[in-house]
């Protein structure tokens, strides 16, 4: 039996190749759309859910895992690890951290964590995948929980949209503010600050846009006094924009590693179609 398992939700910008690499335990989150409910990163079709996206015909709903869905994740979880760390999206976003603590608070004879990560999208997937890499390494609690903390630091995540009315809808922002950035063609770039989504620039194209996250990671990579990055870039069908992306961090950092990953449903649903973004991690 090994010291600790990591475990997330399917709404972390991650794939089932990835969180086997990594030996990450997935719970699923859920998305409905055209009439029926998938898992997210299980049985969800993400070239079909991209084309009713484009479609414009509908928007999407979301639903965090049930509270036995939690349970049997973590009891099955149970059987292969004496501790388990599950890191959650920022609770801010989604019920599924209260709902994570409920079913740890009633198998209080396994020795579960639940890690609030304090961002979304691949902000979450790097700090479970620096936890997992602690956990593979056979680092016992502590030590991955540190690990953890440590990423969540030092890894910083943003994303530029196509349009705000996604946002708007799913209630991330003021439908007035989706409207006048709309008239105003803005690609705004958003990240978790403060408890909330913000809006940190407001580019009206996605090479501005880009200049924008050149110019921040430079400035957090010299105040984290970096010795090299790991990053996620993830688009939701915007796979232009994504290598541009991976083009101009490969010239700016030097990189550890680098994943080119899709953007879940789940959070898809919630920034829209041609959305894309950069995770970094400043390694120390």
């Amino acid at each position: 039996m090994q010291p600790v398992k990591v475990l997330t939700g399917s709404i972390a910008t991650i794939t089932p190749e990835l969180a086997a690499q990594y030996d990450i335990g997935l719970v699923p989150y859920h998305v409905t759309y055209a009439g029926k409910t998938y898992n997210d990163g299980i049985d969800l079709d993400y070239a079909d859910f991209h084309r009713f996206l484009r479609a414009g015909k509908g928007f999407p709903s979301t639903s965090h895992p049930s509270l036995g869905e939690f349970k049997r994740a973590f009891e099955a979880a149970a059987e292969k690890a004496h501790t388990l760390i599950y890191v959650s999206i920022a609770s801010a976003y989604s019920k599924g951290y209260s709902m994570a603590r409920m079913a740890a608070q009633e198998l209080n004879e396994l020795d579960i964590e639940i890690v609030d990560c304090e961002a979304g999208a691949g902000g979450q997937t790097m700090v479970a995948l620096e936890a997992a890499r602690a956990a593979g390494e056979g680092s016992g609690r502590e030590a991955v929980l540190g690990m953890a903390e440590a990423a969540r630091v030092r890894t910083d995540v943003a994303m530029t949209l196509e349009t705000m009315y996604y946002l708007a809808h799913g209630g991330r922002i003021h439908r007035a503010s989706a409207l006048m950035g709309s008239l105003l063609s803005v690609k705004p770039v958003i990240a978790y600050r403060a408890g909330a989504t913000t809006a940190i620039a407001r580019p009206h194209t996605h090479a501005q846009a880009l200049s924008f996250f050149k110019e921040l990671m430079r400035s957090e990579y010299s105040e984290l006094d970096g010795r090299s990055i790991r990053c996620i870039i993830e688009d939701v069908d915007n796979g232009d924009w994504a290598t541009r992306a991976e083009e101009m961090v490969r010239s700016e950092f030097p990189i550890d590693r680098l994943w080119r990953i899709r953007t879940s449903a789940t959070v898809a649903t919630h920034v829209g179609p041609g959305a894309w973004g950069i995770t970094w991690y400043v390694v120390p």
